[in-house]
């Protein structure tokens, strides 16, 4: 069993606090906030959560923007055994409902106007971190519950595309959660050290960042930024001495190709959610003396990373940028069709077991869908990944693709089957293709062609327009075609290859 997984995340967060009160564990712009105020601040907004009925087997629903609310209000949620939901300002009301529905949600904590979401059974939590400093801890503190929850217990709940038409979420619990930042295989994170929090709370890579930081003494660095610019983000990392970040592969490539220098004083980058470019790996460990690169790899329900391949000046990739090999906690297995092990250097499907897995999506009880038991092969939850993969000579496992119509594209896991549904839901619209295209260069891209009704008006541009209120930004497509007709090949399917080629 991994180290330190049978402790649950805000108990490892209060020994480091008990540790090193002093030491800075955020910063937001000038702002900071020291391990000691951290604790007593999520301290005291845990009292009010207890007051309105939070406790262990809850779960709470952040929406907000980054700020150092989101982080003491997911601090408060886990220390009253409950677990949070991290939904971004901008998901469209329809989505969002369904999210809060599906998990029960009856608080939402937020810092603008939510009442559209709320309603008889559901009520919101607006505080700022100064007024809960003015404020006395509370008497009845909230580590009674920690007798209530152990490792097991869900710390998050994370929405991913689903196969179909409805999104999926995934029960993440403790154990995978420290399982993955510490005394692990594929980075070292020292007190000494900063972290970036770029990544928006409802994609699973802040778990990294947010947790890698708080669970080992080091300090997290929001980014003050509404989007990623190359000039503020190097700013951050100058000014606050930032030496771990972590990108998608698609950032990833364009600071590589145009804007270097910005990564040049970290000594850890991590990147993933999509397939890395060799070239563009090999310039950064070229042009920055003594940093590491590490290749990220896992779906949301195995918390985060799978494999990482880590990579120097010295051990550059060849052909192809490997995953690597299973994280520590984490077992993976290649398997046919039949589930049995394939041959060295075959394919076959990527298969994962260990502290890592999720508790399931939620409502099923762990049960069906991508998770399943098999004594034989793993104790405990395994999670079929729906990824094609091979182990290399080298002994690191190789990503070759996906088995179904789920794809990843900018660090997001989308369906195309959930995309495609939702254009079909437009009015007027007869039937509708999605692809993910992979264009020159290496850089994909979402693209949808729409058969319309004769007459309907729609174009791209209105199509986009509807979409906003029903998908997030990452599920509409990039490029958009609309048509009256589909092309079609001579054995009868629809002629994918004219098809996109006249998307725009």
């Amino acid at each position: 069993m991994h180290a330190n997984s049978t402790v649950t995340i805000h108990e490892l967060f209060r020994r480091r606090a008990a540790a090193s009160p002093d030491a800075v564990a955020l910063t937001w712009g000038a702002a900071r906030f020291s391990y000691a105020e951290l604790d007593r601040l999520s301290q005291t907004l845990a009292g009010r959560l207890e007051d309105a009925g939070v406790g262990a087997g809850a779960t709470v629903a952040l929406i907000m923007d980054r700020a150092p609310e989101m982080f003491i209000g997911m601090l408060a949620i886990l220390k009253c055994g409950a677990a949070y939901l991290p939904l971004e300002p901008n998901t469209p009301p329809a989505r969002a409902m369904f999210c809060l529905d599906a998990a029960g949600v009856d608080l939402v904590i937020t810092d603008r106007d939510c009442r559209a979401l709320s309603g008889a059974f559901r009520k919101t939590l607006r505080f700022q971190a100064q007024e809960l400093a003015a404020a006395p801890v509370p008497l009845r503190a909230a580590r009674e519950v920690d007798a209530e929850v152990d490792a097991d217990a869900p710390a998050y709940i994370m929405f991913t595309s689903g196969t179909t038409s409805e999104p999926k979420g995934v029960v993440v619990p403790h154990r995978g959660v420290t399982r993955l930042v510490i005394d692990t295989n594929y980075i070292a994170i020292a007190p000494a050290d900063a972290i970036l929090q770029c990544s928006t709370p409802s994609f699973d890579a802040s778990t990294l960042e947010i947790w890698g930081a708080l669970l080992n003494g080091a300090t997290l660095v929001l980014y003050t930024g509404a989007v990623l610019d190359p000039n503020l983000f190097r700013r951050h990392i100058v000014e606050h001495g930032v030496t771990i970040a972590w990108l998608t592969a698609a950032v990833f490539h364009l600071f590589a190709e145009s804007c270097l220098d910005a990564l040049r004083p970290l000594k850890v980058l991590l990147a993933g959610g999509d397939v890395l470019r060799p070239a563009a790996v090999r310039k950064v460990l070229d042009g920055i003396e003594g940093i590491t690169l590490v290749n990220g790899y896992g779906p949301t329900e195995n918390t985060t990373f799978t494999c990482c391949h880590v990579m120097t000046r010295a051990n550059p990739p060849g052909a192809t940028v490997p995953i690597g090999r299973p994280v520590s906690g984490t077992e993976v297995f290649i398997l046919d069709p039949e589930r049995r092990p394939v041959a060295a250097g075959a394919t076959g499907e990527l298969y994962t077991a260990g502290q890592g897995v999720a508790l399931g999506y939620l409502n099923s009880g762990g049960r069906g869908g991508a998770f399943f038991r098999d004594p034989a092969l793993a104790a405990g939850l395994i999670y079929r990944t729906g990824d094609l993969v091979r182990m290399n000579e080298d002994g690191q496992v190789e990503f070759l693709g996906r088995q179904d119509n789920e794809i990843k594209l900018r660090g997001y896991r989308i369906s195309l089957g959930e995309v495609r549904s939702n254009l079909l839901a437009l009015a007027g619209v007869r039937e509708a293709v999605v692809s993910c295209q992979k264009q020159d260069g290496g850089d994909q891209l979402l693209v949808a062609y729409l058969q319309v009704n004769e007459g309907q008006g729609l174009d791209a541009r209105s199509v986009r327009k509807q979409l906003r209120g029903t998908v997030p930004p990452y599920m509409i497509p990039d490029q958009i075609a609309v048509g009256t007709a589909l092309p079609i090949n001579k054995n009868g399917k629809i002629d994918s290859k004219k098809l996109f080629s006249t998307a725009a």
